[in-house]
């Protein structure tokens, strides 16, 4: 009996950062209970994969305490309503609440395994993106210590997922 294979397929990714990103999110040396909003991606108005693999990582300055945690959430919009109210921009960065990252759809946490280790943390998981814009949002849940002073320490690399069907064998 033949039988089809049904891979996954990433598309291009969009990266989150500083600088040298696809959009804008000033995340470098976030302060301590402190959050930013990304710039919106457009994932256009055709079709489009649903499933993304968000990759997150971010290190914070030295002596972390072990439970030092970066919230990650994704903002959709249509363009007008977005989630959690946040403002909708294509361009620019924004400031964001302990409530508007709560309000959002939670997708990863990276966390300080281990007091004075500066290295770099990452987080890992798969979401389902509906509309045809969405932002993500990092907060900075440590109440001690900031995130690195440097640009290519904190980001998130969102990744389209879709299935790649193989033909039958």
């Amino acid at each position: 009996m033949a039988t089809q294979a049904v891979y996954d397929k990433r598309g291009t990714s969009v990266t989150f950062t500083n600088t040298g990103g696809d959009k804008e999110m000033v995340a470098r040396a976030l302060g301590t209970t402190t959050g930013i909003l990304s710039a919106f991606a457009d994932r256009g108005a055709d079709a489009a994969p649903g499933w993304y693999e968000v990759r997150a990582y971010t290190a914070w300055q030295a002596n972390p305490a072990t439970t030092d945690i970066m919230r990650v959430a994704v903002f959709q919009s249509d363009g007008t309503h977005s989630d959690a109210g946040v403002a909708y921009n294509a361009s620019a960065d924004a400031a964001l609440t302990v409530a508007q990252i709560g309000a959002a759809t939670k997708v990863c946490q990276p966390i300080a395994a281990h007091t004075a280790d500066t290295g770099e943390k990452g987080s890992t998981s798969l979401i389902w993106i509906t509309s045809r814009y969405y932002a993500v949002g990092v907060y900075n849940a440590s109440a001690t210590k900031a995130t690195a002073d440097s640009d290519g320490t904190t980001a998130v690399v969102v990744t389209p997922v879709y299935p790649d069907i193989q033909a039958a064998a």
